[in-house]
């Protein structure tokens, strides 16, 4: 158990860098990325907009199942 701790700070930095590695490595081999997803991005006013219909989305919902 003392060796697990001794040994902690080295493991995390190892695990920690192999995704650094890997992509120098794919820029050294020339193996770059062949599809790149782009996602929308967002913002405050969005969001805002977004809860307000989904709000009354519900809102209408409780309504309507509730006559």
């Amino acid at each position: 158990m003392v060796l697990q701790w001794a040994l902690m700070p080295v493991i995390a930095i190892v695990y920690s860098s192999m995704a650094s590695y890997n992509a120098q490595t794919h820029l050294l081999l020339g193996k770059y990325l062949d599809k790149f997803d782009v996602t929308e991005k967002t913002t405050v006013e969005m969001n805002d907009q977004s809860r307000a219909q989904n709000k009354k989305k519900k809102d209408d919902r409780d309504s309507s199942s509730g006559e």
